[in-house]
């Protein structure tokens, strides 16, 4: 109602959001080929990872939905290869999603609104000892 009165057209930049929320959309499934095989399957397979990333980052935040996201996929790597290395198990290599769905439920028990929710200054005060 506010953008109303300022002089925001409100449907035309609904309108352009809904628009540019489908072009990313189609970027992103035109692109995805590229880095792996797709089949039917293919939404069962990401759709963890990308659940956890927005959980992450906050679901109200585009800058914490992309920080969510290389969170949740350096972590899915890094976890299960470190974990593979130290076994000498090549086969825990499949188990990316279990670290998206543990990760999850940390970020649920500890910040629920994920990155972006959280008061930045008063973690920063409250580690400073203030």
């Amino acid at each position: 109602m506010l953008s109303e009165i300022m002089g925001v057209d409100v449907e035309k930049t609904r309108l352009f959001s809904w628009f540019l929320s489908g072009a990313l959309a189609s970027i992103a499934g035109v692109l995805l080929p590229f880095k792996q095989e797709i089949v039917p399957a293919t939404a069962e397979l990401i759709i963890v990872s990308i659940f956890a990333s927005s959980i992450v980052g906050g679901l109200n935040s585009i800058v914490g939905a992309i920080f969510g996201g290389y969170i949740v996929g350096m972590s899915e790597s890094l976890v299960t290869y470190t974990l593979s290395v130290l076994t000498n198990n090549a086969g825990l290599l499949v188990y990316g999603k279990v670290v998206s769905l543990t990760i999850i439920v940390i970020t649920l028990l500890v910040a629920p609104n994920g990155l972006a929710g959280i008061n930045w200054r008063k973690v920063i005060r409250w580690r400073s000892g203030r």
